[in-house]
């Protein structure tokens, strides 16, 4: 009988073209959260994974190629808290991605990648690790229809107009 648990290979900090190819195979989860960077081509033979999930949790940047490749994942994706370094062509990628984004390394965030944010189909967005926001940024993601999540923001030192969007869009998501 076939186990349901994940494969977990978080101990792995670099990985093979062959060795993802061979992993792809696995019809579950799939956990890579010893990967600090992933290539191109990784990105590409990882989509080939049939599994329920991809935790990439420890990668720290991703190029525009690969942010467009994960984007197509057809699972749970979990990029990671601490994807820090990506831009604002890979968030527009990922905002295409259709689950929940969790982008808690960015500390900050353009106004281009906030309006690319704010039409992101999946049902949530955690960006806890943002320390501070633009009144545009602010606005684009007010419009944003799903769960948003912005725990890493100190409302005292926001400019006031912000703070209001953020707080007055927070409440509404938080209400029955």
């Amino acid at each position: 009988m076939p186990t349901s648990k994940p494969r977990l290979v978080d101990g792995v900090t670099v990985i093979s073209d062959a060795t993802i190819e061979a992993l792809a195979q696995y019809q579950r989860g799939l956990g890579l959260s010893g990967l600090t960077s992933l290539s191109d081509a990784v990105a590409v033979a990882i989509l080939r994974h049939q599994g329920r999930f991809l935790h990439l949790s420890h990668v720290t940047s991703l190029s525009d190629a690969a942010a467009r490749a994960l984007a197509t994942y057809r699972g749970t994706l979990a990029p990671g808290k601490a994807l820090s370094d990506i831009s604002d062509a890979g968030i527009e990628s990922l905002a295409q991605y259709h689950g929940g984004l969790d982008l808690n390394g960015l500390t900050t965030l353009s106004d281009t990648a906030a309006v690319a944010l704010s039409r992101h189909a999946g049902p949530w967005l955690h960006h806890d690790g943002l320390a501070s926001l633009s009144d545009k940024a602010a606005r684009a993601l007010a419009t944003y229809p799903g769960s948003l999540k912005l725990r890493g923001l100190r409302m005292e030192d926001l400019a006031p107009a912000t703070a209001t969007l953020v707080s007055s869009r927070l409440c509404r998501q938080e209400q029955p």
